[in-house]
């Protein structure tokens, strides 16, 4: 029964991220901006370092997909950062437990 109520719903978006820009992490905290939430982003293609918000604490060397803050919004100088970690390629050495 599920199944067919799954099924039947529309197959739209829930929400949307906006384009995205592939990267490697490469530091957190960010050696640039000293903040706990702030780390250091490889973009890929342009091989230019930024600096991203990231609120979790990760590794160093794992794929990311950023979010670029819209201009109005760095504006109101409230941002630190001009990016956002909004995914994260988990490797598949990561173990995941459900029976948690």
């Amino acid at each position: 029964e599920l199944y067919r109520t799954l099924h039947k719903m529309p197959s739209r978006p829930l929400m949307s991220l906006g384009k995205l820009h592939s990267g490697t992490l490469i530091r957190r905290p960010s050696s640039k901006i000293k903040a706990r939430f702030v780390a250091d982003v490889l973009l890929q293609g342009h091989e230019q370092e930024v600096q991203a918000h990231c609120n979790v604490q990760l590794p160093a060397g794992l794929e990311v997909k950023l979010s670029k803050v819209p201009d109005d919004v760095m504006k109101l100088g409230k941002r630190k950062t001009g990016y956002t970690i909004e995914l994260v390629k988990r490797p598949a050495s990561w173990k995941i437990d459900n029976n948690q």
